[in-house]
């Protein structure tokens, strides 16, 4: 049996923001200062494509249902650019720290500074999965672990003050693990 964790980058995001369809870059590694070279810069490992209307206004983007969720799988970018020896979070956390970056682009390709979608929240989960002997496919084996230490404090990343206001607390106060 091999056990690992599967690394994505979920992204959260209010789908009306921009007034219009746009794309969440995600990159490991330097992020070219031409946008026109992003998609195929080696850095690049995905995005996700948010489909927006111009046809709403600021009214709807409040309401839950204007959230729009992707995800963008790294253990494959991990493997090929970092040299780590596994996907041990002890190894894996460091690197993200120091390697992810994302970019927001409108699909007429015009670059939208990150300041400019309040909305936009990018989490680092590691899903711990198993692959039986003979088995095809790998399965989860445990509960996801969000790395919010990884974008904390970035724009766009995870904020702390934003999940404390959100998460369950304790008769204590302290917010539950």
């Amino acid at each position: 049996m091999t056990e690992y964790n599967d690394w994505a980058v979920r992204i959260r995001v209010n789908k009306y923001q921009l007034k219009g369809s746009f794309s969440v870059l995600i990159f490991l590694g330097d992020i070219p200062e031409d946008s026109k070279a992003w998609m195929s810069s080696p850095s690049y490992v995905g995005a996700h494509r948010v489909f927006g209307s111009v046809l709403y206004g600021e009214a709807e983007s409040d309401e839950p249902n204007a959230i729009a969720e992707g995800f963008v799988q790294l253990n494959q970018a991990i493997a090929e650019r970092s040299g780590l020896a596994s996907f041990d979070a002890k190894e894996v956390v460091p690197y993200l720290k120091s390697n992810l970056g994302w970019r927001v682009q409108k699909s007429n390709r015009s670059v939208v500074d990150i300041g400019d979608v309040p909305s936009l929240q990018i989490i680092v989960i590691a899903t711990p999965m198993k692959m039986n002997d003979g088995q095809g496919y790998p399965e989860p084996c445990g509960d996801p672990k969000h790395h919010h230490e990884v974008t904390d404090g970035k724009p766009g990343g995870h904020m702390i003050e934003n999940e404390m206001k959100a998460e369950p607390t304790s008769s204590l106060g302290k917010t539950q693990a």
